[in-house]
C-alpha cells in the first residue's frame, strides 16, 4: 500500500443484527439481545488484521453502539459518525446527535439513511433542501452522504464528494476517494467478504475525518 492508493473507508450501519428477520424485529418491536451490533466487533477484527481505519456511521434510533462497542471504535483508531434519519427537522437532527454523543463522545461527520425518493426511502424523508444548513447549524465538520459530484465548503460544513459502494460495485478497485460499505452484507454475502478483503489489500483506508483535514484537494481535485 502507497500514500498513492489512499483511500476513506465510510461504514453505513444500517441494520442491528446479519440477520434481516432480527433487523426487521428490532426495528419494529425494539427487539435486542445479546448479539446486538456483534457483527461490528467481527469487523473491527477484520479492520485490525489489514492495519485499516474507518468511520462507522450509526443511526441512533436503531443501531445506536453501547458505550463498550463506542469506546473499543474510538480506542481503535475509527471514526463514530452520525447516519440520520430524520432531515425535515432540525430539532430530531438534534435529538439524534445528542443520543449518539452520549455514548460517543464528540460527533463531526454525518450522512443521510434513506436518501431517496422520500416515498420510498426507508425513513420516508431523505434529502431537502435545508438540510446542509441544518447541518451547518449544528455544527458538523462534514457531510459524507456524496450529495455533490465534486468537493465543497458551505461555511464551516465540508461537503464530501460522491463515493463507490462496494457491495454495489462488486469490484476491488475503488474509482472514488470514498468507499461505502454497508457491514452487514458482508457478512451476508460471501462474494462481498472477498471483495472487501480484497480491497483492504489495495488501498491503505482512513477515517472520513481525514478527508477533510489531509490535502482535499489532492484527492478530490479541489480546494
Amino acid at each position: 500500500m502507497t500514500a498513492e492508493l489512499d483511500r476513506y473507508l465510510r461504514f453505513d450501519v444500517d441494520n442491528p443484527y446479519v440477520s434481516r428477520v432480527k433487523s426487521y424485529s428490532a426495528f419494529r418491536i425494539s427487539f435486542h439481545d445479546e448479539d446486538y451490533l456483534g457483527y461490528i466487533g467481527d469487523l473491527l477484527d477484520i479492520l485490525d488484521s489489514y492495519g485499516q481505519k474507518g468511520t462507522f456511521f450509526f443511526r441512533p434510533r436503531y443501531t445506536l453502539p453501547t458505550k463498550v462497542l463506542a469506546e473499543s471504535i474510538l480506542a481503535k483508531g475509527h471514526e463514530i459518525g452520525h447516519h440520520v434519519d430524520k432531515t425535515r427537522d432540525i430539532n430530531k437532527m438534534r435529538e439524534e446527535k445528542t443520543i449518539l454523543e452520549r455514548v460517543a463522545g464528540q460527533v463531526e461527520g454525518i450522512t443521510i439513511h434513506g436518501r431517496g425518493i422520500p416515498l420510498l426511502s426507508p425513513s420516508g424523508d431523505g434529502y431537502n433542501e435545508q438540510y446542509l444548513s441544518y447541518c451547518v447549524e449544528l455544527g458538523y465538520i462534514y457531510e459524507g452522504t456524496g450529495l455533490r459530484r465534486e468537493y465543497e465548503r458551505l461555511r464551516g460544513l465540508t461537503i464530501l464528494p460522491a463515493h463507490t459502494t462496494l457491495d454495489r460495485h462488486l469490484k476491488a478497485d475503488i474509482p472514488d476517494a470514498i468507499m461505502l460499505v454497508h457491514p452487514c452484507r458482508i457478512f451476508r454475502n460471501r462474494k462481498v467478504r472477498e471483495i472487501f478483503e480484497e480491497a483492504l489489500t489495495r488501498y491503505r483506508f482512513r477515517p472520513l475525518k481525514e478527508a477533510v483535514e489531509l490535502e482535499p484537494a489532492r484527492h478530490f481535485g479541489s480546494e
